[in-house]
Parts: structure tokens; C-alpha cells; sequence
């Protein structure tokens, strides 16, 4: 320990340690130096390659007041009284540097050298002198303690991203199940309409459908989706009014991230001729969604939701036809998941509205039929605000938030399909045909970023009924091309009426 004070020369740095060796921070110069003068005190640091020793001192220009540090041989030496006595270093400063009655000292931490010569602890002295903040440390004593929050603040573009691509691939199977549920009612429609035009026979056999499965498999880019439908009818003789239990499962499955999300779907409708070129329908529906996260965070999402709707088809003329849907649902989400260090879990609400319509025509001719269509999709999620429970470093902590925002979702599709018969003369006698659409498709997906792209494809399909009426099978594929991903889909959808 020094007994006297040399001639130094002022610096304002503080010294990092270097992994391996004590205190030596490569880079760092060997310097005796001043620091701060305050009154007739002086707050320096001395710090020596040779002896690999690192001291920080408060003196008067007669006495050594404080000192703390650690010198070549490993000892630590603290004349301050360790970490818990602030108090008294703030009352050295104040009372023994003849400081005049306008200087204040306050905010006094002190933290004391410790550990080994190999690993020695980060240490220093830091406080606000007529209020301006100094800190006087041999490496970085007064970084923030690890905490749950802090872990959370470190990965809150993770925590938010596995929320939104979650919302996204609920909205996704939420657009699509819509859609498939308006398509489904302007086929029941054109039927109504062809049953009425004619003479009626089979009205009512053909409003009475039984429990129905069908399914289908999509992979898009990275991400690959299985979904299906459930379907059962009832209605009156004239086929005006019907009642409907329907419904879709839906999986999806992203290879980037490894995440998957199941969604299981099922709603009531009825619908009513409200003349003879309008049909409206409406519905209520629940959902079940699970959803298993692997990525950066490992864990699992439930999903309950509820919904409701309507939809209306609209003959604009003999071959045209207008028909769109509204809904909006209710989702409590239940996230429970973690990464090596930070363990998270939340319940919290999301509200999604959803639009879309489509204009279409079926144009036939002798032995094809033509159906183009131009449909318009959108839905928004709100996700918001979400509160989280953190656990880490054997701390929890219930007040962590993150405003994870809002998603949203529009796609416009093009899609003009011929359909030929292969078994008969014309198109109605058939009950084999073979279709082929191209496709041109834009869509804006807007989250924690926007994103815009264009492209085009064409899809094959095959179906064929059974002589009876009661059975149907169809093959369909699809490829797209948006921006500069790849889409591929393979449907198989088979019915059988009992």
C-alpha cells in the first residue's frame, strides 16, 4: 500500500478486465492518474502492467481516505467497509474534502473488490456531485443485475415475432375456411337455381346431405399446411330455407422455425332464399387451435375462439354471380414457453374481423363449361398489449408487457377454370371432368413489417361421380408463383351421400 502520492496526470477511463489474467485489459495503458478533484479530495485510479495491480483511491493531498483494489499478488484490499457501508464513503466525501455548504454528494454506491486472481470481480465507486453523475470503476461493477425483465428486454423481437407468425397462420385458416364456405354456398345456389328452372324432382332428396368428410394437403414455400371440411344439411321441401352443421381441421407446418399450428373449426348456418337471385346466409361457430413453438423459444399456444358471420350470394345475371362474407371473432390464448433461460407465460385476448368477396360466372358450352372468378380477401387480426409472467435466474416477475401490435392480411386472386366433360355429349349429362385454371395473385401481408408481392400459377383437377349421384372423388394441383417463393397444393377431396 502506497504511503505518498505521486505526480499524475489526469485520465477518465475505467478499466475492463480481460478473460484469463486478473485485471489486464489488452488495449489499456499503465497510467497513475487523476481522476476528479472535488474540494480537496481526488478520486484516481492506479493501475500497473508490471505488477498486473489495480487500485482506485479517494485522498486529500495528505492521506489516503479510501482505497480498494487488488495488487499483483491477488490480495484484495478495502479500506471502505465493503459493499454495505455507502453510508459511510458518502460521509468521507462530504465532511473531509472541505467542501463548502453548496456541494452536495449524493447517490453514493460502492461496490468492493472481490473474487480471485484469475477471476477477479468487476468493482468501483460511483456518485452524483452537485448533480452530475461520476463513476470511477476497474471494469463494470454497476451493469444492471439479471433479471427477468432484463432477459425479457433482450428478446423482445423474438417473444413478438412468435406472436405474430402464430396470428398469421390463425388468420390464414380463418380466411380460408370463409372462403371455402362461401364457394360451398354458391354451388348450393346455382343448384337451387338449375332444380328451379327445371321441374323440381329431387328438391328435396338433394337439401337433405349427410356427415361429409373431406380433406386436402398444401405445401407453400417453407411451410406446409393439411386441411379438411366436415358438412351436414338439412332444409324444407322447396329448398328455400336450410340449416347447415359444417366445419374444417386445418394443420399447419413451418420448416423455418419448426412451429406447427392445428386448428379444428365448426359452425351452424342458415341460409334462406330471400328471392330468386339472392341467397343469405349466417352463422355462429367456436374454434380450437394448438399450437406447438419450436424456434428461438420452445413451448405450446391453445386457442378457444368464437365467431359469427353471414354471407350472401347474388345472381347479377343468367351466368354471373356475386357473393361475399363478413365475420368477427373472439380468441383467448393460453402461451406457455421458454429458451434457455427466460421461461414465459401469458393469457391474452385477440379480436379478428375478416371480409371478402368474389365475383364469378359458369358459362357452358355443349361439352366444357367456363367459370372465372375474381376474389378479394381480407382479415385483420388485434393483437395488442400482451401481459407476461417471467421466470429466470430463480425470479418471477408478473408485470412484464410487450404491445405486440396488429396483423393483417389481403390477397386478390384471378382465376378463370374450364371444366371439361370426358363421359357424355355435354356438360349437365356428364359425371367425369377434367378442369384447368391459371391463376394470377397478389397479396400484402403487413405485421411487424409489410410485405407486397405478385405472381402467377395454374392448377390441374379431376373429378368423377358415381352413377348413383351419391359419390363423388376429386384430384386437384396447384402451382404458384409469388414473389420469389413457390407454391405447390395437392387437394383429394371424396363425398359419399348415404
Amino acid at each position: 500500500m502506497k504511503n505518498s502520492l505521486k505526480a499524475l496526470s489526469v485520465v477518465s477511463i475505467a478499466i475492463g478486465f480481460s478473460a484469463g489474467n486478473a485485471i489486464a485489459d489488452e488495449g489499456i495503458q499503465e497510467f497513475d492518474g487523476i481522476s476528479e478533484n472535488f474540494g480537496n479530495c481526488s478520486v484516481f485510479y492506479e493501475y500497473t502492467i508490471a505488477t498486473n495491480s489495480a487500485y482506485i483511491y479517494l485522498a486529500t493531498s495528505t492521506d489516503y481516505l479510501l482505497y480498494f483494489g487488488v495488487d499483483s499478488s491477488g490480495v484484495f484490499e478495502d479500506n471502505a467497509g465493503g459493499a454495505s457501508d455507502s453510508t459511510a464513503i458518502a460521509a468521507v466525501l462530504s465532511t473531509l474534502c472541505s467542501l463548502s455548504e453548496e456541494d452536495t454528494f449524493e447517490n453514493v454506491e460502492y461496490v468492493a473488490p472481490a473474487g480471485t486472481l484469475e477471476n477477479p470481480q468487476p468493482f468501483g465507486l460511483r456518485f452524483t456531485y452537485n448533480d452530475t453523475p461520476y463513476v470511477f470503476a476497474i471494469g463494470d461493477p454497476f451493469s444492471p443485475a439479471a433479471t427477468p425483465a432484463s432477459e425479457f428486454a433482450a428478446n423482445t423481437s423474438e417473444i413478438g415475432q412468435v406472436i405474430v407468425e402464430d396470428a398469421q397462420r390463425v388468420l390464414n385458416s380463418t380466411l380460408a375456411a370463409n372462403r371455402r364456405m362461401t364457394i360451398d354456398a354458391r354451388e348450393r345456389f346455382i343448384e337451387i337455381r338449375r332444380q328451379m328452372s327445371g321441374d323440381g324432382s329431387g328438391l328435396a332428396s338433394r337439401n337433405v346431405v349427410d356427415f361429409d368428410v373431406d380433406d386436402t394437403f398444401v405445401l407453400n414455400g417453407a411451410t406446409l399446411s393439411t386441411s379438411g371440411e366436415f358438412f351436414q344439411q338439412s332444409g324444407n321441401y322447396e329448398g328455400t330455407q336450410r340449416r347447415l352443421f359444417f366445419g374444417d381441421f386445418d394443420v399447419q407446418h413451418d420448416s423455418d422455425t419448426g412451429s406447427s399450428t392445428a386448428t379444428l373449426t365448426a359452425r351452424v348456418a342458415w341460409e334462406q332464399m330471400s328471392s330468386d337471385q339472392t341467397m343469405l346466409g349466417y352463422f355462429i361457430g367456436g374454434e380450437l387451435a394448438h399450437s406447438n413453438i419450436d424456434g428461438a423459444f420452445e413451448g405450446d399456444q391453445d386457442r378457444v375462439g368464437v365467431t359469427a358471420g353471414g354471407y350472401a350470394v347474388h345472381q347479377l345475371a343468367d351466368q354471373a354471380y356475386l357473393d361475399g362474407f363478413l365475420s368477427y371473432g373472439i380468441g383467448r390464448n393460453n402461451l406457455d414457453m421458454k429458451n434457455d433461460v427466460l421461461a414465459l407465460t401469458s393469457d391474452y385476448t385477440t379480436r379478428t374481423a375478416t371480409a371478402g368477396a368474389a365475383l364469378s360466372g359458369v358459362y357452358e358450352y355443349e361439352r366444357y363449361e367456363f367459370r372465372p372468378e375474381l376474389a378479394l380477401s381480407y382479415g385483420k387480426t388485434w393483437i395488442g398489449n400482451v401481459g407476461f409472467t417471467g421466470r429466470a435466474y430463480g425470479l418471477v416477475d408478473d408485470t412484464l408487457s410487450l404491445d405486440v401490435g396488429n396483423v393483417s392480411i389481403a390477397n386478390l386472386t384471378l382465376r378463370p377454370e374450364v371444366v371439361w366433360a370426358l363421359d357424355a355429349d355435354t356438360f349437365a349429362d356428364s359425371r367425369s371432368q377434367l378442369s384447368f385454371a391459371p391463376r394470377a395473385i397478389c397479396e400484402r401481408t403487413m405485421s411487424t413489417r409489410r410485405v407486397e408481392d405478385c405472381g402467377g400459377g395454374a392448377e390441374l383437377g379431376l373429378s368423377s361421380m358415381s352413377e348413383d349421384g351419391l359419390s363423388n372423388a376429386e384430384i386437384r394441383f396447384v402451382r404458384d408463383r409469388v414473389g420469389n417463393s413457390y407454391r405447390s397444393s395437392f387437394a383429394l377431396n371424396i363425398e359419399h351421400r348415404f
